[in-house]
């Protein structure tokens, strides 16, 4: 594209070639997440399991109201599943947040995701 510019004088000009340049789409994770609560011996227990659906590994930090936890790399097409011990026989409904991070074709990416649960009773 060019443009002209005139001066306020307007006897001077001066033109400019702009190139207008795309930017490569941000690099992508993609992951799925599920969250499931039981009773094992009169406790809730919680359960976050996480699939990478992504072709790259990923490193996850799951987060919930009882606890984290890191995975240092999930192979792409994989899952893995962690239980929370609450230590209680019922618990409100909340979430487990998961922050998933990998390279993707060179260039750092990440991508957070929630999963709600319902409330419990063990009693």
């Amino acid at each position: 594209m060019t443009v002209r510019s005139l001066a306020q004088d307007h006897t001077t000009a001066k033109t400019y070639r702009v190139q207008i340049v795309r930017a490569a789409a941000a690099p992508v994770i993609t992951t799925e997440l599920s969250a499931a609560t039981r009773c094992i011996a009169g406790k809730v227990t919680l359960t976050a399991t996480m699939k990478n659906t992504t072709a790259v590994p990923v490193s996850i930090e799951l987060t919930t109201a009882f606890g984290k936890k890191s995975i240092a790399s999930i192979a792409p097409g994989k899952s893995v599943s962690q239980a929370f011990t609450t230590r209680q026989a019922q618990i409100a409904a909340g979430e487990v947040t998961i922050t998933a991070a990998g390279q993707v074709d060179g260039t750092s990416a990440t991508a957070t995701q929630k999963a709600g649960y319902s409330a419990r009773s063990c009693g």
